[in-house]
């Protein structure tokens, strides 16, 4: 059985069978990504335990098992914080410093291997559930392409050219990070090895939900709570948007009577005739045909549109206040602070295989072809373009609020106050 069958039997017969098989099939994995993060073999323990104490208590909210991987990967993540800022606390109560245990045993190389595979982790947290998914059964599980495609449903050769993009996404989001370029693939494939416990296949005592330990339960209850706080927050998101963009357009129309039953065109975000997606300062909605798009601003209070062309929402990159997109030779970008939307056009014939998606940072956006390197700012709402020769592939990398590009030995810099490319040295 795969892990969705597994869960799903969990979930309707409360299969302590099932259950027991899931837990045997990740807890080395999970385990290793928490000794990694926290440094400490028994708090890892307690860090392992908590996220299958979660497990087993959300199960019905997982909401898609066939991703089973990603929430477990996401919600390890977020254990091992938790259980590290409250270790913290206890440290600086007692005042006590201590040498964690794996921190102690760790070689000078383990030391920056680990501390690459930290910002490696970091990017991959960031990732979409579907493409976590891909990286998780992959390279955190260590299973083949073959059971990649079993586990998500697709074939193995489409699993192999999904995990290829989703590859390549981390590396230009790591260029500057993690160098060289091409060192990605073996840190991700080194996951495959650092994960390996000495649990042969056997479940340990320790891990039984009956005996979890004291801490286990407390990390539990505190990341049980943290889930809940942004499921709150989302939820709020849904409804203000809802009556912001859903009533913004009835009252745009004017001339309605209280009685009367709104058109078509004025019907709420989650009418299956659109789609939409937020972040903490704007929102896309998007028609099903693509034929319309829509920006709303939460900073403005309004709302803009622009012909959609062929464009999906899951064409679109959001970050807090961000939102970008490619389709086709388009670049597509909606400003929170101007209230407008701006497309570029690429060269004809440009490369876009150097990048697949634009890259973003909280306030910024860029993207690559051979020759040339175009960066957004929402400040000015206008995507601006630095040439550069046409032998070169220039990465941007993205910092906070900056973009950055090397041609030639030479540094360039967009400024997002003033939408301008300056050089540097």
């Amino acid at each position: 059985m795969n892990d969705a069958q597994l869960l799903q039997e969990f979930r309707e017969n409360k299969s302590h069978e099932a259950f027991s098989q899931l837990v045997s099939r990740h807890i080395g994995w999970i385990h290793a990504v928490a000794r990694r993060r926290v440094g400490d073999e028994h708090l890892a323990h307690d860090v392992a335990q908590a996220v299958f104490l979660l497990l087993a208590e959300r199960s019905d909210q997982i909401r898609n098992p066939h991703r089973l991987g990603a929430w477990l990967l996401k919600t390890t993540i977020f254990a091992a914080n938790h259980a590290m800022r409250e270790e913290n606390r206890r440290r600086r109560r007692e005042r006590v410093v201590a040498i964690s245990h794996g921190e102690a045993d760790m070689s000078a190389g383990q030391t920056q291997i680990f501390a690459k595979l930290a910002l490696v982790e970091t990017a991959v947290e960031k990732l979409d559930e579907a493409d976590r998914s891909l990286i998780s059964i992959r390279f955190y599980q260590g299973r083949s392409l073959a059971d990649v495609g079993a586990e998500l449903g697709i074939s193995q050769d489409a699993a192999r050219k999904r995990l290829e993009r989703v590859i390549q996404h981390l590396r230009i989001r790591l260029t500057g990070r993690v160098e060289p370029a091409d060192a990605l693939p073996t840190l991700l494939a080194s996951l495959t090895t650092i994960n390996q416990l000495p649990y042969g296949g056997a479940l340990p005592p320790v891990f039984a939900l009956k005996t979890a330990s004291l801490r286990a339960i407390s990390i539990s209850k505190g990341v049980s709570q943290m889930m809940m706080r942004d499921k709150l927050k989302k939820m709020a998101a849904v409804l203000v948007m809802t009556m912001v963009l859903g009533g913004g357009i009835l009252l745009a129309r004017g001339g309605e009577e209280p009685g009367e039953s709104p058109p078509t065109a004025a019907a709420s975000t989650d009418s299956p005739e659109r789609e939409w997606t937020s972040s903490p300062y704007l929102a896309i909605v998007i028609s099903k045909d693509g034929s319309k798009l829509t920006g709303y601003s939460k900073q403005t209070g309004q709302w803009a549109e622009t012909d959609g062309k062929n464009f999906k929402i899951d064409d679109f990159v959001l970050t807090s206040g961000v939102a970008v997109c490619r389709e086709g030779n388009t670049l597509l970008a909606f400003s929170y602070v101007t209230n407008t939307w701006d497309r570029i056009e690429l060269p004809a014939g440009a490369d876009t295989s150097i990048m697949d998606k634009p890259v973003v940072g909280d306030s910024d956006a860029a993207y690559a072809v051979r020759g040339a390197v175009f960066a957004y700012s929402p400040y000015t709402g206008t995507w601006v373009t630095l040439k550069v020769p046409d032998k070169e592939a220039v990465i941007p990398i993205i910092d906070e609020n900056t973009v950055r590009a090397t041609s030639d030995g030479k540094m360039y810099y967009f400024c997002l106050k003033t939408g301008k490319w300056s050089s540097g040295f």
